[in-house]
């Protein structure tokens, strides 16, 4: 069951008036052992002045989640919203919530949530305690508004440090390239330190050396990687090929590696493109074995130039990716098709996923894929594209003999008459006895977005 809970002088902002911020308090307080997730939020004004009920609810809120009855509380959510006041009540009241929370034992994901407060470095030492004496922590979001000082990185990876193992997974949004550059090289320095799983959004990562530092990260052989997350930061084609050497150098390739939306200050998005696509295949062309299993470069600007590049690297691989998602690039239907060519003499190297969503593709060769007995493809996603008719007649003719196909994806909002018969014959042939038994059984969606 989730909890959420709003300040007191927040209750207005409810969507039901009428349920009151002290009645979900009661809750909390009578150890409810089906409460798994908390969210908290506090909505700031710049012309409130804060209140000691305030502080006495989040002090009440804090020794509620340290309660060892709330076995089953395993996340923690801590929302800020609007900017504060210049009166350092407002801080307080974060950092006595902090303290009082600290004796749980059994969150094991903390996240707080644009923490738009007047000085932050008093919180960090605090969350310090939490991360020291909570072993069962695996993972911790840290969305700041005004970035973090050098003492404050310092701060975090001396708790950090201080746990007797590494947490699974971090989260840094909005610390600043600075602070991102401190860090990262900490973590280089102290490979038992870092995080399986590390999430970057919002620091602006190539304004500085901040690049260069998550190359070395992901090049060191001692840090035991598995995920790394880049979104929304300033990564040009440099910065792809930067990133792709130092992947390419790994013994064991990454599990997951995002990079999504890279763009520029001036907000023009694919600011790494068609070129940055272009270095990262090229930095894979020896060893294609290391792209990571699950690769996302979604919202770059990928056009007609590059992606085939990366199709003749992964149609040389041992084995197909689990998961490749481009959605969100201007990928047009003959560069997707061209996409596509490679694979079909080697359906068995296609990636398992793969995303193609909103590109201006209306024209998809698939069908002789899905045809092939040893295709890899379990799922295409085309929504929101309208696909021709012709095309999704094909496609539904092609999935009677295939095995692996669980969902095709696409606008169905024209799906045609005789596509239905065409997808219903492929999924029950009613021929005979044999034909019924080996029709498709494994298709679970078709034409539909994904929830």
């Amino acid at each position: 069951m989730e909890l959420s809970l709003l300040s007191p002088h927040n209750d207005g902002l409810r969507p039901d008036p009428g349920v009151k911020s002290q009645d979900v308090l009661r809750l909390l307080k009578a150890n409810d052992p089906s409460i798994d997730h908390v969210r908290i939020t506090f909505c700031f004004s710049k012309s409130l002045t804060f209140s000691e009920s305030d502080d006495a609810f989040f002090r009440d809120v804090g020794e509620a989640i340290a309660s060892p009855d709330l076995t089953k509380l395993k996340s923690l959510q801590f929302n800020f919203s609007g900017s504060p006041s210049k009166d350092e009540k407002n801080d307080h009241f974060f950092m006595r919530f902090l303290e009082t929370m600290s004796a749980n034992r059994s969150i094991e994901a903390f996240e707080i949530k644009y923490a738009n407060l007047n000085d932050i470095s008093e919180c960090i030492p605090r969350m310090g305690l939490f991360f020291e004496k909570n072993e069962k922590l695996k993972s911790f979001d840290l969305n700041l508004a005004r970035g973090a000082s050098e003492s404050d990185i310092e701060s975090l990876f001396s708790a950090l440090k201080s746990r007797s193992c590494p947490i699974e997974k971090i989260g840094l949004n909005r610390i600043g390239h600075r602070g991102i550059e401190q860090l990262l090289t900490l973590f280089n320095n102290d490979p038992g330190v870092t995080p399986k799983r590390i999430f970057m959004s919002w620091n602006w990562v190539e304004e500085g050396r901040g690049c260069r530092d998550v190359s070395r990260l992901l090049s060191n052989q001692n840090i035991d990687l598995e995920e790394v997350n880049l979104t929304d930061e300033q990564i040009d084609s440099d910065g792809f090929q930067r990133i792709a050497n130092a992947l390419a150098c790994r013994k064991q390739p990454l599990n997951s590696l995002v990079l999504r939306r890279n763009h520029s200050i001036g907000g023009n998005r694919g600011f790494g493109g068609s070129e940055g696509i272009i270095r990262f295949a090229q930095a894979f062309a020896s060893n294609p074995d290391t792209i990571p299993n699950n690769l996302c470069i979604s919202g770059n600007g990928i056009g007609p130039v590059g992606l085939q590049d990366l199709s003749n690297v992964l149609v040389r691989r041992s084995f197909p990716l689990e998961s490749l998602e481009l959605y969100a690039n201007k990928i047009h239907t003959e560069t997707a098709n061209g996409f596509l060519s490679p694979f079909r003499q080697r359906p068995g190297l296609i990636p398992k996923i793969l995303n193609l969503s909103y590109n201006p593709i209306d024209d998809l060769d698939v069908s002789s894929l899905l045809r092939e007995e040893n295709c890899s493809l379990s799922s295409i996603n085309l929504f929101p594209n309208e696909i021709r008719r012709d095309t999704v007649n094909a496609i539904a003719r092609s999935v009677g003999t295939n095995k692996t196909v669980r969902e095709i994806l696409f606008d169905i909002r024209e799906f045609p008459w005789e596509g239905w018969w065409a997808l219903g014959n492929a999924l029950c042939n009613q021929t005979n006895i044999p034909a019924t038994f080996t029709s498709n059984h494994t298709l679970t969606r078709f034409g539909c977005e994904k929830d």
